[in-house]
């Protein structure tokens, strides 16, 4: 009797003791949603700091590395040729060009090898010099040049009054151009690379669109790049160029026109087509004198 009941009970308590263990398809669920430890997880928010030199939060490396990159920046050599005055409507080409002060233009020695290697290489490597990122290199193709050229010398094949001036300059820039009663159209990319033995220029079409005075403003800045390849802006230069907007005699007499009343208009319209009409008869006229009077006459 005993036998008889042991013998079900001990079945029972056997299977329920397998039914206690993971099975293969439970632990591979489980192992699936378990972290990895050995993973980098992404910066909390809480470790980003308000970063003064470029008003937004960043981690505290990128904030270093991006202050250090402003503070090193320096002056150096620009010019544009700046039109006196423009005629209203005629478009006009202005160049920046933009480069290192000559005694910058020299690289130390321990640079030269890191120099050929764009941030962006650098920062999918993982553990780039920031700094040696940011700092000009040689044009890639550009080797030896017997007299390197100025910005003045780049500018100075356009019309216009060769202006100098000393901006900040770091290796990645970019450069504007704006002004009130102007239609500006840029003819280059924003944002460019400055190297360390040429000119970088920026070129746009400018058209005066109204009459007298007014200003072009020449903005230029020093772009910082951190380690992930993202790009700041650093330090800026600002340009302003006075020009004289002149028009054509045809321009004024239309422009007088468009000034008055709309009934003024419309009489000054009037008298404008009828002394059209009057000066064409009138050529008619003497077109035909003269064919009569070639003609034989008869006796």
């Amino acid at each position: 009797m005993i036998r008889k009941i042991a013998a079900p009970l001990f079945t029972v308590l056997l299977l329920s003791a397998c039914g206690n263990q993971p099975t293969a398809a439970t632990e591979a669920m489980t192992n699936a949603s378990a972290p990895d430890l050995n993973e980098t997880a992404p910066a909390p928010a809480g470790s980003l700091i308000f970063c003064p030199e470029v008003q937004v939060r960043l981690t505290q490396q990128d904030c270093d590395d991006l202050t250090g990159v402003a503070d090193n920046a320096r002056n150096g050599v620009a010019a544009f040729n700046a039109p006196d005055s423009m005629i209203r409507g005629k478009p006009v080409t202005l160049q920046l060009a933009v480069g290192l002060a000559p005694e910058a233009q020299a690289a130390p020695a321990e640079t030269v090898a890191t120099d050929n290697g764009s941030n962006e290489e650098m920062a999918e490597e993982g553990g780039g010099n920031v700094a040696e990122a940011n700092r000009p290199r040689p044009h890639p193709a550009i080797h030896h040049l017997a007299k390197p050229q100025t910005p003045e010398d780049v500018v100075g094949q356009l019309p216009g009054k060769i202006v100098s001036y000393s901006p900040i300059v770091g290796r990645f820039m970019s450069a504007t151009l704006t002004g009130d009663g102007f239609t500006i159209v840029a003819k280059s990319p924003e944002s460019q690379e400055v190297y360390r033995d040429s000119q970088t220029v920026w070129e746009w079409q400018v058209t005066a669109v109204e009459p007298g005075s007014h200003a072009l403003t020449l903005k230029t800045v020093v772009e910082g790049v951190t380690a992930n390849g993202q790009h700041y802006a650093l330090r800026s230069t600002v340009r302003n160029q006075t020009v004289t907007i002149k028009r054509t005699l045809w321009q004024k007499i239309w422009d007088a026109i468009d000034a008055m009343p709309a009934l003024l208009k419309a009489i000054t319209a009037v008298v404008v087509a009828l002394t059209a009409l009057v000066t064409a008869i009138v050529a008619l006229r003497k077109a035909f004198g003269k064919r009569d009077e070639n003609k034989p006459r008869g006796d």
